[in-house]
């Protein structure tokens, strides 16, 4: 047991060390097991102070194969030590890292290192943060600049909902603005691109997200009707879906009564996983959908006298004459 200790670089051992090094080295150690790293970060914090130089060393490494995790169990233990001014630097530091997949684990160093400062964000770490979500849609980063809810970080945060990874962090920092992300996720809603007919995917995503977000808003502020009938006619069915929602909320009478004629068609036009969207909407609204619905009449719609269509939709009139009556 005795040769044990030993070997792992227990204090009291004969290496020529003493303890303090034993410690550090032995936190290393463990720091890149992916098995015990969380314990080595632990005994990092426990040694204090002197575990700062190597765990910066660790910090700064770069790995080809993407292995990320020690590194991000040094960011945490280097933010227990309260060493903050290490990490900054490690924001600062510009490296061209050419590899996909080297650049991914440092990548997700970064975004442990921006969780980990967002706490003493001053104005040189925000504006740094800022940079790094604006131009690279790191997760991290818009995280932290989105806790700091201030007004110039919504037209990044709306950008971000282009991106499959940052979408739901943005997504969260949209929500906790409120009405205020209003008129940022409005104009991200508007704005297609490429405007020549052929919408790219992202903006495409951008849009829809933007528009759930307003449906999740009290009274949002700063949309207009023209707006509204845009998004309601927009070849994309989860765009119309949101525009009609949002005829229901701030529309007058007419729009409304028109809003639910055309959820109640798109049940025969969308995917399956839509139309439970549509019933929960309809449901929602229901002092509105509820008297158009009980008058409908199919027959009067030439457009839908393929027998399957007509069935689905009289399927859905159903459940919602079920959950609403």
């Amino acid at each position: 047991m005795a040769g044990d200790m030993a070997k792992e670089g227990y204090p009291g051992n004969s290496n020529g060390q003493n303890p303090a090094e034993n410690r550090v080295d032995l936190a290393l150690r463990h720091l890149r097991s992916l098995s015990v790293g969380d314990l080595g970060a632990l005994e990092a914090v426990a040694i204090g102070p002197h575990a700062i130089p190597p765990l910066r060393d660790m910090l700064f490494e770069r790995d080809p194969s993407g292995l990320f995790q020690p590194r991000c169990q040094a960011v945490f233990a280097l933010a227990a030590l309260g060493a903050h001014h290490v990490l900054k630097e490690f924001l600062n530091t510009d490296r061209v890292i050419a590899d996909p997949v080297e650049r991914a684990g440092e990548d997700a160093v970064i975004n442990a290192v921006a969780r980990a400062v967002a706490k003493c964000c001053c104005e040189p770490v925000f504006r740094r943060l800022l940079h790094l979500a604006s131009s690279r849609k790191l997760v991290g980063p818009i995280e932290a600049i989105g806790a700091t809810r201030r007004p110039e970080v919504l037209p990044c945060l709306v950008t971000a909902l282009e991106d499959d990874l940052a979408r739901p962090v943005a997504e969260i920092a949209l929500r906790n603005f409120g009405r205020d992300a209003s008129t940022a996720l409005t104009g991200g809603a508007c704005a297609a691109y490429p405007n020549d007919g052929d919408e790219s995917d992202s903006s495409r995503r951008r849009r829809r997200s933007a528009l759930r977000l307003l449906t999740e808003i009290n009274h949002p502020t700063g949309i207009d009707d023209a707006m509204r009938s845009s998004w309601r006619s927009d070849s994309d069915t989860q765009i119309a879906l949101h525009g009609c929602c949002l005829a229901l909320d701030l529309g007058d009478e007419a729009e409304r009564r028109s809003a639910v004629r055309q959820l109640v068609r798109m049940l025969g036009e969308v995917r399956r996983n839509l139309r439970s969207d549509i019933v929960e909407t309809l449901v929602r609204h229901a002092p509105y959908s509820w008297p158009q619905i009980e008058e409908m009449s199919f027959d009067a719609m030439p457009s839908y006298k393929n027998e399957v269509v007509c069935a689905e939709i009289q399927r859905y009139l159903h459940q919602l004459k079920c959950r609403l009556g």
